[in-house]
C-alpha cells in the first residue's frame, strides 16, 4: 500500500459519501473561521448568505446592540415604545365626530383616563355646540386657552370649546388645553374645535348640525 493509493482511496471516500463523514466536524471553535468571512442575508456581491432565515433572535444580540442607525426610519410606532418614555408621551392622538340637536352627548376621543365628550343640543334652527374634558376615575387639573387652570375630580367634566348659532349662520370656537392627572401619571394637551351649522343643505344635508374635532399629544 503505497501513500498515493491511500490519498486515493480517502479522496474516493470522501466522493461517494458525499463528504458527510467529515463535513459535521470541519468547523469546530471560532478561532477557525477568519474575520469577516460569514455573512448575513445582505452578502457582498459574489459572497452567499449563510445565515439561516428567521434563526437571530433577541437572545443573539447584545445589550445596547440595536442603535437608531439600525432601525428604519418611521418604522417604530407607539405600541413599541414605553408609555413613559419622551416619544411615547409626545405621540399625536386625533379625534372626530357629529351630532344633531338632542342627539345624547357622543364621543370624540378617549384615551387611558381622558375622555372628550361633545354635545349637540338647541332646536327650532338653534345649535349649541360644546366640548368637555374628563378623566375618569382619576383627580385631575387642567388649563384652557392659558387661563389660571383649575382642578376637577372624577368624572366632573370641563368644558373647553362652546359656540351658539341660529338659522343660516355657521359658528365655530376653538380652544387649547393642557391637563394631567394629579400624580402626572398622564398628560394630554391639544386643540379643540367645536362648529354649529345651521345652514339649511348645508354638510349632512340637514339643518342644525354639530362637529367636533380634537388634535393632540399625550399619554
Amino acid at each position: 500500500m503505497t501513500y498515493a493509493n491511500v490519498v486515493a482511496t480517502l479522496a474516493l471516500f470522501l466522493v461517494l459519501g458525499g463528504g458527510t463523514a467529515l463535513a459535521s466536524f470541519v468547523i469546530s471553535s471560532n478561532s477557525q473561521v477568519g474575520p469577516n468571512t460569514i455573512s448575513g442575508h445582505k452578502a457582498p456581491t459574489g459572497d452567499h448568505a449563510n445565515i439561516i432565515s428567521g434563526s437571530v433572535n433577541g437572545t443573539d444580540l447584545s445589550a445596547n446592540a440595536v442603535n437608531s442607525s439600525k432601525v428604519t426610519d418611521g418604522s417604530l410606532t407607539g405600541s413599541d415604545l414605553a408609555l413613559n418614555s419622551v416619544s411615547g408621551a409626545l405621540q399625536v392622538r386625533k379625534g372626530f365626530n357629529s351630532a344633531f340637536p338632542g342627539d345624547p352627548p357622543t364621543t370624540l376621543f378617549t384615551h387611558g383616563p381622558w375622555t372628550l365628550t361633545g354635545t349637540c343640543t338647541g332646536g327650532g334652527g338653534i345649535a349649541q355646540a360644546e366640548i368637555q374634558l374628563s378623566s375618569g376615575p382619576n383627580d385631575a387639573v387642567a388649563s384652557v386657552d392659558d387661563a389660571n387652570g383649575n382642578r376637577f375630580t372624577g368624572t366632573d367634566p370641563t368644558p373647553l370649546a362652546q359656540t351658539t348659532t341660529a338659522t343660516g349662520n355657521t359658528t365655530v370656537k376653538g380652544g387649547h388645553f393642557s391637563a394631567w392627572s394629579v400624580g402626572f401619571l398622564n398628560h394630554i394637551s391639544g386643540n379643540v374645535l367645536a362648529m354649529a351649522d345651521a345652514v339649511p343643505g348645508d354638510l349632512n344635508g340637514e339643518a342644525p348640525v354639530c362637529i367636533f374635532t380634537f388634535e393632540g399629544i399625550g399619554s
